[in-house]
This record gives C-alpha cells, sequence and structure tokens, in this order.
C-alpha cells in the first residue's frame, strides 16, 4: 500500500532540506551532529568561564574522596586554596546593569592561608572517624560533622566561611526550575486559595520528601485520626 506522496511522487522538504525519510551518515553528521555539538559546545563555554571553572575546581579541596592519608596531609589543597583566599579574599569591583559598585572581601585571605593546614588535618581526621559507621561520606556529611565541633568553628573561623561559602554556592539552576515545576502542578486552578505556608510544606514534601514506597501509610492514616479533622487551606 503506497501513500498519497509517494503515489504522485511529492517530495517535501524537511526544515533540514532532506526530501527524504532516510539520510546518509555523513548527511546526519553535517546538517544535524555537527551544528547540535558547536551550539552545545557554545552554549557550555558561555556559562562557564575560565575563571568560574577555576573556581569549582579549586572547590573540591573540600570533597572527602580527594583528602589524602594523615601522613601525607602537609602541603595538601595549598594551590587550590590560594585560588580561593584570592578570590573571596579581595575586595572586586562589578558592574551591573550599568552601575559599578564594589563588593567587599568576604574572607580575610591571610588569615585563610594560616588555619589551612590545620584544619586540613582535622577534616582528614573526622573523615577517618565517620569512615568507621559511613563508609565514604559526602561533602555534606564531613561538612555538617565539621559545623558540629564548637571547638573547630573556634578555631578555623576563616575556613568555615569560605566553607559555607562553597556549599551555598548554586552550581546550576536546576534545583530551582524544579522547584517552579513542583509548585505548578501543587497549585492548579482549582487550589488558587492554598496559602503560602501550606504551599510551601506541600512542596518541600514533593520535593526532599521520602520515596512513596518508603512511607508506612497505616501510621499516617493513625496520625491523621488522632488530628484536629478541619482542614485549613
Amino acid at each position: 500500500m503506497t501513500s498519497l506522496r509517494e503515489e504522485h511522487g511529492i517530495t517535501i522538504a524537511d526544515k533540514f532540506g532532506f526530501t527524504s525519510a532516510v539520510i546518509s551518515a555523513e548527511q546526519f553528521s553535517d546538517k544535524i551532529a555537527a551544528p547540535y555539538i558547536s551550539k552545545l559546545i557554545s552554549n557550555i563555554k558561555k556559562r562557564f568561564s575560565d575563571e568560574t571553572v577555576s573556581l569549582l575546581v579549586a572547590s573540591s579541596v573540600f570533597h572527602p574522596l580527594k583528602l589524602p592519608p594523615i601522613d601525607r596531609v602537609r602541603g595538601y589543597g595549598e594551590e587550590k586554596i590560594g585560588v580561593l583566599a584570592s578570590f573571596y579574599g579581595e575586595d572586586a569591583e562589578i558592574e551591573f546593569q550599568s552601575t559599578r559598585f564594589v563588593s567587599k572581601a568576604l574572607i580575610c585571605k591571610e588569615t585563610l592561608l594560616e588555619e589551612w593546614h590545620m584544619f586540613a588535618k582535622a577534616l582528614v581526621q573526622e573523615k577517618k572517624k565517620m569512615e568507621k559507621e559511613t563508609p565514604n561520606p559526602s561533602m555534606i556529611q564531613l561538612a555538617s560533622a565539621m559545623f558540629g565541633c564548637e571547638a573547630y568553628r573556634s578555631i578555623f573561623p576563616e575556613c568555615f566561611k569560605l566553607l559555607e561559602i562553597i556549599l551555598s554556592l548554586p552550581v546550576s539552576t536546576a534545583t530551582v526550575e524544579r522547584s517552579f515545576s513542583k509548585m505548578k502542578l501543587i497549585k492548579t486552578r482549582l487550589r488558587s486559595r492554598l496559602t503560602d505556608d501550606n504551599l510551601k510544606r506541600l512542596m518541600r514534601i514533593s520535593i526532599e520528601g521520602p520515596d512513596l514506597k518508603d512511607v508506612k501509610f497505616e501510621q499516617v492514616l493513625d496520625i491523621f485520626k488522632k488530628s484536629n479533622r478541619r482542614i485549613l487551606l
């Protein structure tokens, strides 16, 4: 059974200029693959400048997988800490919407460099302690353990400031975009009277809550039955 197009010999070019549903590997490479890859590389270079990439690489100095054994900790990460200290430890002149202003240093560069050697040793010791219960701890887990020790925070104030900055850096916009997507799903036209507090709670459950397969619905129903049955929107 032939189509109307085949029956009357009609050729229709698609948006790439092809008149046939079947294209050669060379056509695909020249017309589709090469332009796509070129545009992708261009967008990545725009998003991540050389300075941004150097800062992201330097930030890995705190990652547990990068930490050396305790006997080789001397000299570890000095170059990367130097990059971070130079960026966050000096005033910078910034231009935004045709307005120039000075961004003050967020940390004391000299103090940070003085603290780093002992702080790196403390990171390695804390990681070794954690590995008894948590093999291969993540950067967040290691940082949480360090923040929980008041002695460390008083001894290494500038290192902790830098660690807080690194942990708060938005490496991508995916989390923000995911939040707006969830909000659109939760606050529909039929739920337009949903209060901000309840919307915030529902979004937090949806984004950060446990997987449904891990939820014990019997316990949830018991709590619901014991609570006030009046629902506030």
